[in-house]
């Protein structure tokens, strides 16, 4: 894990460095260029990475989630309030999508400001042993602050994403060819190999850490419920349940999908063309095991405990 941190962090000064050199390279040596580079970047960096802040905190909305009171769903909040105390974490406020789609996520940078968001459809398809299991898992993950990690973990992937889309060399796309600073493109040029180079090893980095952290909070639920076989039968369930749900109810929810407890496309991968996280493809950008492992080192925590 901490050889991924070393990674990412050094795919961030690298991005630095290569907004300093633009700004230099534009504005030529002289007085005060070194300067105005550093700001640049500091702002650049800034600013782009800050798109992943806002995206998360408001992706309770934007999944169609509504606050739930404890009037409105005693029995819920009464098994959030029993998993929290255990793990000693705040009671998260717990937010509802009514439709098909199985999702189980938290959302929120600090302990005392998460939401649980679930599914309808996920209430409806686990028995109550499993819904706890679930719970449990995306407790963990508010223990554990995962949240607040694979933020700071996504920066250079969203700033790399951010130099991508607003590269001065998109203008090459316009109709018109004059369209567009040819000289601020040609000093830019060099950040679309950058960029690439450093989207490509922070995703793959970012997922070998998201794995891990999954990893986990499977272990945390298991040793919190007492019942490993409780979250493995969830996890069964759940993807019996992805893999029978109709693509286009997917692809409304593919935005959430690498923050929930299973991805929510099919163990096929192939969703909309995207075949980055099913279980059978390559794995290098796969933000969650296999469910098949999740349950195979489940099983063997049941074992143990006999």
């Amino acid at each position: 894990m901490y050889v991924a941190v070393l990674v990412l962090g050094l795919c961030t000064i690298c991005l630095f460095v290569a907004v300093w050199v633009a700004v230099w390279a534009y504005f030529g040596p002289g007085r005060g260029a070194n300067q105005l580079g550093f700001a640049a970047g500091v702002v650049v960096l800034t600013l782009i990475a800050n798109a992943e802040y806002d995206r998360l905190r408001t992706v309770t909305e934007h999944g169609g989630a509504s606050v739930v009171t404890t009037a409105d769903q005693p029995e819920l909040y009464a098994r959030v309030n029993r998993m929290a105390a255990q793990m000693d974490v705040p009671a998260p406020t717990v937010a509802l999508a009514d439709r098909s789609t199985t999702e189980a996520l938290v959302v929120g940078f600090r302990p005392t400001e998460t939401h649980l968001v679930l599914s309808t459809g996920l209430l409806e398809t686990l028995d109550g042993d499993e819904l706890d299991a679930v719970i449990a898992h995306e407790l963990a993950h508010v223990a554990n602050r995962d949240a607040m990690v694979m933020t700071v973990v996504a920066i250079p992937i969203v700033v790399a994403n951010g130099i991508l889309a607003r590269s001065p060399l998109s203008a090459l796309g316009h109709e018109d060819p004059e369209q567009g600073d040819r000289r601020t493109g040609h000093y830019f040029a060099y950040f679309i190999p950058i960029a690439l180079l450093v989207r490509g090893i922070g995703r793959a980095t970012a997922a070998v850490l998201s794995r891990t952290r999954e990893t986990t909070a499977d272990r945390a639920a298991a040793e919190v419920t007492g019942s490993p076989a409780a979250l493995a039968g969830a996890l069964r369930k759940l993807d019996a349940r992805i893999d029978a749900t109709p693509d286009q109810d997917l692809r409304q929810v593919a935005g959430i999908s690498e923050l929930s407890i299973l991805p929510l496309r099919r163990s096929s991968g192939v969703v909309d063309g995207d075949d980055t996280g099913g279980e059978s493809s390559g794995g290098w950008f796969r933000t969650h095991p296999p469910t098949a492992e999740r349950i195979e080192r489940l099983q063997r925590l049941e074992r143990e405990q006999v």
